[in-house]
């Protein structure tokens, strides 16, 4: 009698988790097109005074780097945000009026290569960063992927929530969807 009962529960716990792997995939894809029109700026220095007393100045040279990266750019195009207003260097989260206008400024920046903050009148010597604004769980995976470098792969982007690697200039591409891509890249190298 209570091995029914339990077929049973394990059946309908089962289910559940079917469900809630279904319902997270569904939430993730909404977090993703949520954050379409969107990229995080990295690399701006700032001290957390600065982003307290005066966060004007901080996203003065976020707008720099976009015109930097796209002159055509208009101002009224994009809306800048600190992200984390408690340490200094924070990520700004530029929010494009439209998905075109930020694959605009995306595509202006791939044949720039390395973005210095000197090159966009910014004081210093450093490296910014304009990546895709991704959910948690796509970032950590990109990270992951990332280490996918020390088996060759010179190729590992996002976009638009997808990650993608590729070894060579004419390699097939690979899309990465989970972990376990990443673990069966490894084990086939």
């Amino acid at each position: 009698m209570f091995s029914k009962e339990i077929l049973a529960l394990k059946k309908v716990n089962e289910d559940m988790s079917r469900e809630l792997v279904k319902l997270k995939s569904q939430s993730i894809v909404k977090d993703i097109e949520n954050r379409a029109n969107n990229i995080v700026i990295m690399g701006i220095k700032s001290s957390l005074n600065e982003i307290r007393n005066g966060p004007r100045e901080v996203e003065m040279r976020a707008e720099k780097v976009l015109k930097y990266v796209d002159p055509t750019l208009k101002s009224e195009d994009v809306k800048l945000k600190i992200l984390s207003p408690i340490k200094d260097n924070t990520p700004i989260l530029a929010i494009f009026c439209s998905v075109d206008v930020k694959y605009q400024v995306m595509q202006k920046r791939k044949p720039i290569g390395k973005i210095v903050s000197n090159k966009c009148n910014i004081t210093g010597s450093h490296l910014i960063y304009l990546n895709d604004d991704m959910p948690k769980e796509t970032k950590e995976l990109f990270m992951s992927a990332r280490t996918l470098k020390e088996r060759g792969y010179k190729f590992i982007w996002a976009k638009e929530g997808k990650i993608f690697v590729r070894k060579k200039e004419n390699d097939l591409v690979l899309r990465i969807n989970s972990m376990e891509d990443i673990k069966k890249i490894k084990q086939g190298d």
